[in-house]
């Protein structure tokens, strides 16, 4: 290999004590350039794996928190179906009442502010 690159060396004017020297470093250069190309390129195959696991850890703790969450709101439904069920039935079977002329004034009241016309509500005038 030295013996190819002496000519090229002396074609481009290196003078003849340098050639094997220079023809040395370049060689020597050469080595580490490829060494850390298999260097880089390794690490990235090392790096590339590691993602993939950690990829595929998070996707399945995702899953796991997905489903939790599912659960969680289907219980949560359930709650909220069955306390309005009961308070629908408690308001269904409480007794049948005239609302005091308190609340009667109160609601006319509320009417008002909100801008509705009360004049034809008899209760309100």
């Amino acid at each position: 290999m030295i013996s190819f690159l002496t000519p090229f060396l002396a074609s481009i004017g290196i003078p003849e004590p340098l050639r094997k020297l220079v023809a040395y470093v370049g060689l020597v250069l050469l080595v580490i350039a490829l060494l850390g190309l298999a260097k880089c390129t390794y690490d990235r195959s090392i790096i590339s794996a590691h993602d993939d696991k950690i990829t595929a850890k998070t996707v399945q703790k995702d899953s796991k928190a997905k489903e939790q969450s599912a659960v969680e709101r289907a219980n949560d439904a359930a709650a909220i179906a069955k306390a309005e069920k009961e308070r629908n039935d408690a308001i269904l079977k409480g007794p049948a009442v005239k609302p005091s002329p308190a609340s009667i004034r109160a609601n006319c009241e509320r009417l008002r502010r909100a801008g509705t016309d009360t004049s034809r509500i008899p209760v309100c005038n």
